[in-house]
């Protein structure tokens, strides 16, 4: 992807998770992030993407795990308590070696889109609502796109969803001129390095969850994680004994008509 066209970002609002300090560390997730303070004006800087990519080769961990992978949901355990990601739903855009990237998918802010980019007059009238995508570099935007073919400058991360950091195709979009039916925005994302979200799979702070159109654009955020946590109580990561594999166990999810 053209590191030219990324978005860029102005926050004029702090973007923050409850109980989260203005610098904190994302513990075993090999970044930190500051809380963007009120009146900061922060211009996003030219990245190449996916973001893990720019983790250096000679970082590189243990080879990429089974079950794991671009287009899965990570669901925050009932016991991850770390403010960044309690209760929360992470889409998985990249995983291998290198490290992993997501987006939280169910923290919405009552920041809208066009306050964020006020130059864009096609969003004047309009009420998207930026969305919080993880503790690493809030001064980035990432746009999540339903569509059913490619858009201009994106990469499809599972059936019909897609990931862009272009602005030319958010002002396609706004034009009318995309085949794009719905898209999302994310101020940041949700980074590890190399072996990190291994580590915490093992240690039980995710579930593993196939994505889909459907959550991501059409449930309510708040609805997203007890909804996952409901359905897929059968889902299992676990260890073999010499902690050199990682499975994934997934049982069907019950039928929707069980969960009253």
């Amino acid at each position: 992807m053209d590191s030219t066209r990324i978005l860029p970002l102005l926050v004029l609002l702090m973007i923050a998770p409850p109980g989260e300090g203005q610098t904190r560390s994302s513990g075993n997730r090999g970044a930190t992030s500051s809380g963007i303070e009120c009146g900061d004006h922060t211009e996003a800087t030219s990245r190449d993407f996916p973001t893990s990519r720019r983790v250096a080769a000679s970082r590189r961990g243990r080879p990429p795990r089974e079950g794991l992978g671009k287009g899965v949901f990570l669901v925050a355990s009932e016991t991850l308590s770390d403010p960044n990601f309690s209760q929360t739903v992470v889409l998985l855009l990249e995983y291998d070696e290198t490290g992993a990237v997501g987006l939280i998918v169910n923290r919405p802010t009552e920041i809208s889109l066009a306050s964020v980019l006020p130059g864009e007059e096609e969003l004047k009238d309009r009420h998207e609502l930026v969305f919080i995508g993880g503790p690493v570099d809030k001064s980035q935007l990432f746009l999540l796109l339903r569509s059913a073919s490619l858009p201009r400058q994106s990469e499809e991360i599972v059936d019909g969803v897609y990931v862009s950091t272009s602005l030319g195709t958010l002002r396609e979009i706004l034009a009318e001129e995309s085949t794009v039916a719905a898209f999302q925005a994310y101020a940041g994302y949700s980074g590890w390095g190399p072996g990190q979200l291994d580590a915490e799979l093992i240690r039980g702070d995710w579930l593993i969850a196939p994505a889909d159109s459907e959550t991501v654009f059409d449930k309510a955020a708040d609805s997203i994680w007890p909804e996952l946590i409901r359905n897929n109580r059968g889902l299992w990561v676990y260890r073999t004994a010499d902690d050199s594999l990682l499975s994934a166990m997934v049982s069907r999810p019950r039928s929707p008509a069980t969960l009253h």
